[in-house]
């Protein structure tokens, strides 16, 4: 057998670290595996949960979990007639279209952003390659043609305002 690797000693260690973890959360609440239902305990303490936090994300990133699986970025590893549902070898692929800025943040952004989360994960942890590709609004292109149509209703053109005030307009727009 050959010795362990600096990064799975590391990996062992995160690991050892979520299980003393689990266990200490057992104990406070007063559960054992079997019966792991609320009530759970207060948080109060920042510095606690910075250190679930860490140690939780430390765990995923040494498992590979964040990390896309590039055979499900091949063509023909979905959605062909020779793979199904239950297919583990098929990908699960999330392909988002890029944001549009609509305002104001509300629950619903949050919602289907957690949605998309869980659904990669669950398949990412059942075997299946996954990737979660959210979309990228990077250049703003559907929030510039909103804040045109409307400079244009007042018979101005972004070219005439110039760049900065184009951009403190846009900010304004979606600001209000």
């Amino acid at each position: 057998m050959r010795p362990a690797t600096q990064e799975e000693e590391e990996f062992l260690e995160m690991e050892e670290c979520m299980e003393e973890m689990l266990v200490d959360i057992l104990v406070e609440c007063k559960l054992d595996e079997d019966n792991c239902r609320p009530p759970w305990p207060d948080v109060t303490e920042e510095a606690e949960v910075r250190v679930a936090q860490d140690c939780a994300n430390a765990l995923w990133e040494g498992s590979g979990y964040f990390k896309p699986d590039e055979s499900a970025l091949q063509p023909g590893t979905a959605g062909t007639d020779s793979s199904t549902k239950d297919d583990i070898n098929s990908a699960f692929v999330i392909s988002m279209p890029p944001p549009n800025v609509t305002g104001a943040l509300h629950m619903g952004h949050a919602m289907f952003v957690t949605l998309e989360d869980i659904m990669a994960r669950f398949w990412r942890m059942k075997g299946r390659p996954t990737l979660w590709l959210p979309g990228t609004d990077h250049a703003g292109i559907a929030t510039q043609l909103v804040v045109e149509k409307m400079l244009a209703s007042e018979g101005i053109s972004r070219q005439q305002l110039g760049r900065e005030e184009f951009v403190k307009r846009v900010w304004e727009w979606k600001e209000k």
